[in-house]
């Protein structure tokens, strides 16, 4: 999780851990832990069209009540 301008801290990594970054809308990057303490990641905007996403609406309860509206002729 990032703050408000982006930095985050990380614990526990070794030289040669794999961080990926990834964020819709944007190509995901790798980075390859070594000797530095600290990494700049810019994410660079994807050419992937937004109509390919997926959207779910796994949690979301339906109302058991049914919606009666007056009709006139």
């Amino acid at each position: 999780m990032t703050d408000g301008n982006g930095i985050f801290t990380l614990s526990g990594l070794k030289k040669g851990d794999v961080l990926l970054f990834s964020l819709v809308g944007y190509n995901p990057q790798e980075f390859t832990v070594d000797a530095q303490d600290n990494i700049r990641i810019v994410m660079q905007v994807s050419a992937i069209a937004l109509d390919q996403l997926v959207v779910t609406a796994l949690g979301i309860k339906r109302s058991e009540k049914a919606l009666a509206m007056p009709c006139r002729k």
